[in-house]
């Protein structure tokens, strides 16, 4: 329901390995980006519930590169770690993937220690519009993960209101991956509301030019 702001997480991984049959085969698949956004609503369990971050930090754990974005004027926030996974030594992708599983296990409590603010806008649209202009699926094929409510509430839509839907997009993301959202309708134990959601972001997301759309509940 209410989102302002967002830490937006980005690994730069390298291709996948060879074919398992010659794992001395070079593979010349592009490398891969993803981007995480983390929810930080009033409504998503995510800044409130430890158990909640926790089992969250545990299912996209291997995710390893952090930076920040938060409310559209992005004033609140100034976190910035970068990383390229493909440009690292074999031991430090496992280090940092730790850090982001700490990151996100840790968000109710870096919430409650004032180091990251909890925003009262869900500006969804306008947080994956910006990440449109940082990546390029035609040179990294791109997933975007979002650990969020799912519920637009901005000038652009309220998707808490009955009969409400998301605008038509261009095909701000043609050609990229994934467009996931983790925890989606969380909070307001509706299953109607999930299922509302899911159907809109699905639309969203072919429009915008994910090949795929993942709209999970729960895992």
């Amino acid at each position: 329901m209410l989102i302002g702001s967002a830490v937006l997480m980005s690994l730069h991984a390298p291709s996948a390995r060879a074919d398992a049959a010659d794992p001395t085969a070079e593979d010349h698949r592009p490398p891969e980006t993803i981007v995480i956004g983390l929810d930080l609503s009033q409504s998503n369990p995510l800044v409130a519930s430890q158990d909640y971050a926790s089992s969250v930090a545990g299912y996209i754990g291997d995710e390893v590169m952090i930076r920040t974005l938060g409310t559209y004027s992005g004033a609140e926030n100034g976190l910035r770690i970068d990383r390229d996974v493909s440009s690292e030594p074999e031991e430090k992708p496992a280090a940092v993937a730790d850090l982001v599983r700490s990151i996100i296990g840790n968000v109710p409590t870096l919430v409650h220690e004032g180091r990251l603010d909890v925003q009262d806008r869900t500006n969804i649209i306008a947080f994956l519009d910006n990440v449109s202009q940082l990546v390029d699926c035609r040179d990294r094929d791109t997933t975007i993960i979002l650990v969020s409510d799912g519920i637009e509430d901005s000038e652009y839509a309220r998707l808490i209101e009955p009969g409400s839907s998301l605008p038509s997009t261009d095909a701000i993301f043609r050609d990229c991956g994934t467009l996931e959202i983790i925890g989606l309708g969380q909070g307001s134990k509706s299953p109607s509301l999930t299922e509302h959601l899911r159907s809109e972001w699905d639309r969203w997301a072919k429009e915008a030019g994910f090949r795929e759309f993942s709209g999970l509940n729960s895992w």
